[in-house]
């Protein structure tokens, strides 16, 4: 992988990394132990049910399935961050074999091998 390409890489990576945290902090809050669900208000009124309190659990569930999906995605932008320094970029992690550039070029941060994803 050329210099040049590894750049690009490099900023297209960080720049995901910085849209996913913003995206995580639309969904959730940032705490010491990583990102917590935003707390919903389910509300107190016990007299009339007018079905908001499975609204907010509904939006409860997607929230909290919106913030696995990020930071799942984080995970592997970090660790592909991390590689890069590393040198140890563009391995498969199961089995240790090259990743192909133009599969590292649709997804940098890209895991396994196309062998391994199946």
């Amino acid at each position: 992988m050329t210099n040049e390409m590894n750049s690009e890489l490099i900023n297209r990576l960080k720049n995901e990394e910085e849209e996913l945290v913003k995206e995580l902090g639309e969904v959730s809050v940032k705490t010491e132990a990583g990102f917590e669900p935003k707390p919903t208000d389910f509300g107190s009124d016990t007299e009339s049910y007018d079905g908001e309190e499975a609204d907010e659990a509904e939006e409860l569930g997607n929230s909290l399935s919106v913030k696995t999906v990020l930071e799942s995605r984080l995970r592997h932008v970090r660790s592909a961050l991390r590689k890069i320094e590393s040198n140890t970029y563009g391995t498969c992690e199961h089995c240790g074999t090259p990743i192909e550039e133009r599969d590292l070029e649709i997804d940098p941060a890209r895991p396994h091998c196309k062998k391994c994803s199946e």
